[in-house]
């Protein structure tokens, strides 16, 4: 199910340009199972950020926010997981915030910590400052199920350094074929390179919950889909496949795609977001399957 979703649009925009900001504490989740649930209460407009472990554990993360009250039509919980250096180390870091003008919210917060995967693609090389660095993880055709990435910075760096933007993307950078890209971005005001080694998983047992055959036209800044309620408390992963064959395929057609809660004036719901990319490119739509994974207690124990 389509929604439109105009009202957080803008919202969405100043998040893009001005990037995660740190809350002045950081709290340490305690992992006593897997997976482990915790509550906090979100004031708009504050990033809250909670400690989920050393970046160099080998885990990667799915996590789920279920809100637990009604709210207004338009609320949205948006959250990331990604490393963040605290002055003496690199941590994986999972970071909420509810925008304004929405009143407080109290949520509950689930952490699935995945091991053991399959690892389709395990790189190591310098970050350059800001730059959208890509990394090839195989021919998407190659491949069936979700990925995960897991970034580990291998050298200190300044207080509260981390990275923007980690997603893995279909491109067709050559041989007019598209083929999975890992695309890492480093805060831009870091003083120098930062070495890393990059690693990517393949979770193929993970249960398909929804499989969308999805048009992306230019003019679609911010397309919505609902995949279920948010009551569910499932977290997800999502893999989106380029269906365009031919040459005039673009190199890449998506700039972010996530899945976040969101009221509609009744009900909360896990909503699949998509901002399409190469706006100044020559181009009006393009055909995209996105799958949909869940991960709950059943599926990531």
């Amino acid at each position: 199910m389509r929604t439109n979703y105009l009202k957080a649009l803008a919202a969405v925009i100043v998040l893009l340009a001005v990037g995660v900001q740190s809350t002045p504490v950081v709290q340490r989740v305690s992992a006593k199972a897997n997976p482990w649930n915790f509550h906090a209460t979100l004031k708009p407009s504050i990033w809250y950020s909670f400690n989920l472990g050393p970046s160099d554990s080998g885990a990667v993360y799915v996590t789920d926010i279920t809100p637990l009250r009604r709210s207004v039509d338009g609320a949205h919980v948006q959250s990331v997981v990604h490393p963040v250096y605290d002055g003496s180390e690199w941590n994986d870091v999972l970071e909420v915030r509810l925008p304004e003008p929405f009143p407080k919210l109290q949520v509950l917060i689930t952490v699935y910590a995945l091991t053991g995967l399959e690892a389709r693609m395990d790189w190591t090389d310098s970050l350059q400052p800001g730059v959208w660095q890509g990394y090839p993880v195989g021919a998407s055709a190659d491949a069936t199920g979700p990925y995960l990435a897991d970034i580990d910075p291998l050298q200190a760096s300044e207080a509260g350094a981390t990275f923007e933007r980690i997603y893995i993307h279909p491109e067709a950078p050559w041989e007019n074929r598209f083929w999975d890209i890992l695309r890492v971005q480093t805060a831009p005001w870091l003083p120098n390179n930062l070495d890393a080694r990059m690693r990517v998983y393949l979770a193929p047992n993970l249960p398909m919950v929804s499989d969308m055959h999805i048009t992306l036209h230019k003019s679609d800044l911010w397309a919505g889909f609902i995949i279920g309620p948010s009551s569910l408390k499932r977290g997800y992963v999502v893999r989106a496949i380029a269906l365009d064959p031919g040459p005039e395929i673009l190199p890449s057609d998506l700039n972010q795609y996530m899945i976040q809660p969101e009221f509609d004036g009744h009900t909360w719901n896990d909503v699949l977001r998509i901002q399409a990319g190469n706006q100044d490119a020559d181009w009006e739509q393009v055909e995209y399957e996105f799958q949909v994974y869940a991960c709950d207690r059943r599926s990531c124990p």
